[in-house]
């Protein structure tokens, strides 16, 4: 397909920026590839525990207890791009660093925790600012096809990255796919800087100021955030219901995957094959968000019993799902 034909086919693709944020999130995506299979085989050489990899993995996800809710906050006060930038600096230092030590030394584990911490830092203030900015680039009538392109280009990256990843890992050692993971963040940055951005043309912003014209702290806003979190029944108990799932995800999938697949399967190239796997049903998700619009996105995975808890009419208002900032790959009813 020509590059008119495909304009026509996606009009979303006509917007600049949301063409530099594509080009984003085709580079990002891949080089948390390169992290995901990295960092397990990094940890496991340095020390051989899946104790220890479980301590990292741990430090990599606490900082989401905090940091993701001075992200949105942060999200809402400055341009959300921007807010990126700092969350992708984050990750390519502590991945970075952590590539150097695993290439010129055998890293104590206190070390491997605290880079993982800083990486979780910028994860977690990325999550809630990269749901922001989609909105701010793209009409109202064409956020439905720019979010389901932008999960599909998300999703081949990372797949991508996670079965390049394992071969390089394989081959060269788990600390060249850190660095590279590191390098791939920060090549991001000229694209992010590059993107000019509009007001939202989706929603109201939150006001500037209190009642009395003085501007609003940052706790203030967290409060507020809070009690309206908390109010909606149906909302909270999605979160928790997904505190489960996530867990059993990690402790399963992202702890023990590795360590069979160096025991049992021949090392860090199966686990990049079984980690880039795991992206074709978001890819198909994908590629059906493109031709159907469903009247309640979020339904369609919920269990019934937390959609028992909410109006439809909430369903639709509610896009922004604690799966899409609990699971690094996202779903693909993120308006991301």
């Amino acid at each position: 397909m020509s590059r008119g034909g495909l304009f026509r086919r996606f009009p979303v693709l006509g917007i600049r920026d949301f063409r530099l944020l594509l080009t984003d999130r085709l580079i990002a995506p891949a080089s948390v590839g390169f992290s995901i299979v990295g960092v397990s085989f990094a940890v496991l050489k340095a020390t051989g525990s899946a104790a220890d990899l479980s301590y990292v993995l741990a430090a990599q996800i606490a900082p989401s207890l905090v940091f993701a809710l001075l992200g949105g906050v942060a999200a809402d006060r400055f341009p959300p791009q921007r807010v990126i930038v700092a969350a992708n600096l984050l990750m390519a230092l502590g991945e970075g660093t952590f590539g150097l030590l695993a290439l010129t030394s055998n890293p104590p584990l206190w070390a491997m925790i605290g880079l993982e911490a800083i990486t979780g830092t910028g994860v977690a203030i990325f999550y809630p600012a990269s749901q922001a900015l989609l909105p701010r680039l793209v009409p109202r009538e064409k956020l439905q096809e720019a979010s389901a392109i932008s999960r599909l280009v998300m999703n081949v990256g990372q797949m991508a990255g996670a079965a390049i990843a394992g071969l390089l890992v394989a081959a060269a050692g788990a600390g060249w796919a850190l660095v590279l993971c590191g390098i791939g963040m920060v090549s991001t940055i000229p694209m992010l800087l590059a993107i000019r951005g509009s007001r939202p043309v989706t929603g109201q912003e939150a006001p500037a100021a209190g009642p009395d014209g003085a501007p609003r702290s940052m706790l203030t806003e967290l409060r507020e955030g809070w009690s309206e979190f908390r109010s909606h029944t149906w909302l909270w108990v999605i979160v928790a219901q997904f505190c489960v799932v996530m867990m059993a995800w990690y402790g399963a999938f992202s702890v023990l995957g590795p360590v069979v697949a160096r025991e049992h399967l021949g090392g860090p190239a199966a686990w990049g094959a079984i980690t880039a796997a795991d992206a074709f049903g978001l890819i198909a998700g994908g590629l059906a968000a493109l031709r159907f619009t469903p009247a309640g996105p979020c339904s369609s995975w919920c269990s019934p019993g937390a959609r028992s808890r909410s109006p439809r009419s909430r369903w639709r208002w509610s896009c922004r799902c604690p799966r899409c900032a609990s699971r690094p790959s996202g779903s693909a009813c993120s308006s991301r």
